[in-house]
């Protein structure tokens, strides 16, 4: 396997447009799916400022307005885990 350099590797990934995009995500599994979010938001978090925009803080303070307190919420992730991800 050859190595490409990044910028031969970015310039293959702004090649995709989202309709290919969108349909390689229907194809995928859910333990693909959340794999490829894993990648995403790791992706994000290495970006120029790390910090989401502004519309999203909006998003997520509005979000945990919503949050019960009380809610378990380590048992919702180890059944999403369980059910969708599997071992």
């Amino acid at each position: 396997m050859t190595k490409t350099s990044n910028s031969e590797s970015n310039k293959e990934r702004k090649a995709l447009n989202m309709p290919q995009v969108m349909e390689a995500i229907d194809k995928m599994t859910v333990k693909e799916k959340f794999d490829t979010m894993n990648y995403l938001w790791s992706s994000l978090s290495e970006s120029d400022n790390g910090a989401p925009p502004e519309w999203h803080r909006r998003e997520l303070a509005e979000t945990e307005k919503r949050v019960d307190p009380g809610r378990n919420w380590g048992h919702t992730l180890n059944y999403a885990a369980a059910n969708y991800i599997g071992p």
